[in-house]
C-alpha cells in the first residue's frame, strides 16, 4: 500500500498544478486557428456547465447474445473507465503485446474553465473488469500537455504516450513520455518536435525476432505550409528520440494528415495517411502508404495507394465536425492471412460508399504493394441517409477484422448516434454488424472548445478472446470515455493463433 502513496500524491499535485494555470482573455489571441488542424482549440467563449446525471436511458442492462455468421458474440453492458467531471474525448486504446490482460486507454481530458488540458491514463490489468488511473498523464512538465493522446505498450511492458506540447496558449510541439509501472509514474517528457504539429500516433515494434524489436515510433503531421507526414523513433525505450524524418513529399494541391502506423509480422514499420485537398472543405482525396525495412531510418512511399472521397466537414444539426482519416491494422496471427494489411476510412459519393457517410475498407495481401477495391463495411441499406463515422480497426488474435464506429441507423430523426462494431472472419469479404452501445446520445460540441468538436477519433483493441470497443459520448451530460467487452463465443472455432 505504501508504494502507491507517493505516485498517487504526485497525481493529486499534477491536477492541482494543471488546474492552477489561468487563461486570460488576451491569451486566446496567441492560439493558432488553422482550419485544417484537428486539435483542442479553446474558443474563449463562456463555458456552459453541463447537468451531469447517472440516469442514463439504457437499451439493455444484461449481456446481449448474437449468433452470427462471424460466430457467437456476447456484448456486455457499457462502463466508464474513469468517471469524471472533466470532459473526455478522442479515445485510443491498446493492449500489452504479450500479456493480453493489460489494457492502456487514454483520452483528451479537459476542464476548460480551470485550464486543465491533459491525456487520460486509464489502465486495466484484468481484461477490462476493473480500471484505474487519472485524467492526467503525469509526465513533467505537468503544465506542458496539450492533448492528442497516442498510447502504446512495448514488449518490455513499458507504457508509451505521445501528445501535443503546450505552454500557456502556445503550441510548443510534440512530446513523448514512458512509464515502467503500468502507468502509475511517468518519465519527464521528451520533445520529439518543436513548433506546430498535428495528429500523432505511437506504435512499437513488438516482433521479438526482428532486429528492431522494441523500437518505438511516433508519427504525425509536421505542420508547415504544406504539412507532411513525419516519423521519429526511439532505440532506448523512449528515453530519447531521433530527429524528425520526413517520410513523403505531398503531391501538389494536397497535404498529409491523420497518420497511422503499424508493424508487419517481419518487423517492417508501415504508416498510412490521408491526402486532403488544400482548400476548404479539405476533403480526403486519396490514401498514402509508406514502409521502412530498416527500423524507420529510410522509407519508400506512395501518396496514392487508392482513391477515396472523404467526409471532412460537419454532420447533424449541431454541425459536429468529422474527418476521413485512415485507421490501419495488420494480421499477425501466423494464419492463412498473416501479413494482410487493412485500412478503413469514412467515405461518401464514391462506390462502394453511398451518398451518406459509410465505412469503406481496402486491403493489401502483398505487404502494401497493391490494394484491393473498396469494400463497404457497414451493412445497413445503401443511400439510406444514415451516418457512419470515426472508424477504428483491430485485427484480433484469430484473424477477425473488427471495426468500431458511430452510427445513426436506428435513429429515425438522425439526431442521435449509437456505437456499432462490424466483424469479418474472411478477410473482409463479408461483414456482420452488432450494436455495442447500450445507450444513445445526441452529438454536440464540447462547450468552450472548437466549434463542432466532440473528439476526432475513437478506438478498439482485443485480447483474451475479447474485443474492446472504446468511445466517448455525453449520455451523462458530459463527454466521457466508455468501453464495452465483446466476448467471442464458441459458434466458430476460436483457437488463438498467437
Amino acid at each position: 500500500m505504501k508504494k502507491l502513496l507517493i505516485p498517487l500524491s504526485l497525481l493529486v499535485l499534477a491536477v492541482a498544478l494543471f488546474m492552477g494555470q489561468k487563461i486570460t482573455e488576451d491569451s486566446y489571441d496567441k492560439w493558432s486557428h488553422d482550419p485544417r488542424m484537428m486539435r483542442l482549440e479553446p474558443t474563449g467563449e463562456p463555458v456552459s456547465q453541463p447537468v451531469i446525471t447517472d440516469n442514463i436511458q439504457r437499451t439493455f442492462t444484461e449481456p446481449q447474445v448474437y449468433n452470427t455468421p462471424a460466430g457467437m458474440m456476447i456484448v456486455n453492458p457499457n462502463i466508464r473507465v474513469h468517471p469524471s467531471n472533466n470532459t473526455q474525448s478522442e479515445t485510443p486504446i491498446t493492449r500489452h503485446p504479450t500479456n493480453q490482460s493489460i489494457l492502456f486507454a487514454s483520452s483528451n481530458a479537459v476542464n476548460i474553465s480551470a485550464t486543465f488540458f491533459s491525456e487520460g491514463m486509464y489502465a486495466s490489468t484484468n481484461s477490462g473488469v476493473n480500471w484505474y488511473g487519472s485524467d492526467t498523464t503525469p509526465a513533467a512538465p505537468i503544465a506542458g500537455h496539450g492533448g492528442d493522446p497516442a498510447p502504446a505498450i512495448g514488449l518490455n511492458g513499458y507504457f508509451y504516450q505521445s501528445y501535443l506540447g503546450r505552454s500557456g496558449m502556445t503550441w510548443t510541439g510534440l512530446s513523448a513520455a514512458y512509464s515502467t509501472d503500468n502507468g502509475i509514474t511517468w518519465s519527464n517528457a521528451w520533445t520529439v518536435a518543436s513548433g506546430s504539429q498535428d495528429k500523432n500516433h505511437t506504435f512499437v515494434n513488438d516482433v521479438p525476432s526482428s532486429p528492431y524489436a522494441g523500437r518505438v515510433y511516433v508519427t504525425w503531421s509536421y505542420w508547415v505550409s504544406q504539412p507532411y507526414c513525419a516519423v521519429a523513433y526511439s532505440t532506448n525505450n523512449g528515453a530519447s528520440y531521433s530527429s524528425a524524418i520526413q517520410v513523403a513529399v505531398p503531391a501538389s494541391g494536397h497535404y498529409h494528415q491523420g497518420v497511422n502506423g503499424a508493424v508487419l509480422p517481419n518487423g517492417d514499420a508501415i504508416i498510412c495517411w490521408q491526402n486532403p485537398i488544400t482548400g476548404s472543405p479539405y476533403t480526403g482525396d486519396y490514401v498514402g502508404f509508406a514502409k521502412s525495412t530498416n527500423g524507420g531510418v529510410n522509407w519508400t512511399y506512395n501518396n496514392n495507394i487508392y482513391d477515396c472521397n472523404g467526409i471532412r466537414g460537419n454532420l447533424f444539426a449541431t454541425n459536429i465536425r468529422v474527418n476521413d482519416f485512415p485507421w490501419m491494422g495488420v494480421d499477425r496471427t501466423g494464419g492463412p492471412r498473416n501479413g494482410w494489411i487493412y485500412i478503413v476510412t469514412a467515405e461518401k459519393n464514391l462506390a462502394p460508399a453511398g451518398t451518406d457517410p459509410d465505412i469503406v475498407m481496402h486491403r493489401s495481401t502483398d505487404g502494401g504493394n497493391t490494394w484491393s477495391a473498396g469494400i463497404r463495411v457497414n451493412q445497413d441499406a445503401l443511400n439510406n441517409g444514415k451516418y457512419q463515422y470515426f472508424p477504428a480497426l483491430r485485427v484480433d488474435e484469430f484473424g477477425g477484422v473488427n471495426v468500431v464506429y458511430y452510427d445513426t441507423r436506428n435513429i429515425p430523426t438522425n439526431d442521435s448516434a449509437q456505437v456499432y462494431v462490424s466483424r469479418s472472419i474472411d478477410g473482409g469479404n463479408t461483414w456482420t454488424d452488432i450494436l455495442v452501445s447500450d445507450h444513445k446520445f445526441k452529438p454536440k460540441s464540447i462547450s468552450g472548445l472548437a466549434s463542432g468538436y466532440q473528439g476526432d477519433y475513437i478506438g478498439i483493441t482485443s485480447g483474451n478472446n475479447k474485443v474492446f470497443p472504446y468511445w466517448c459520448d455525453d449520455a451523462t451530460g458530459i463527454y466521457q470515455a466508455w468501453v464495452t467487452t465483446i466476448d467471442l463465443g464458441p459458434a466458430i472455432n476460436h483457437t488463438p493463433l498467437y
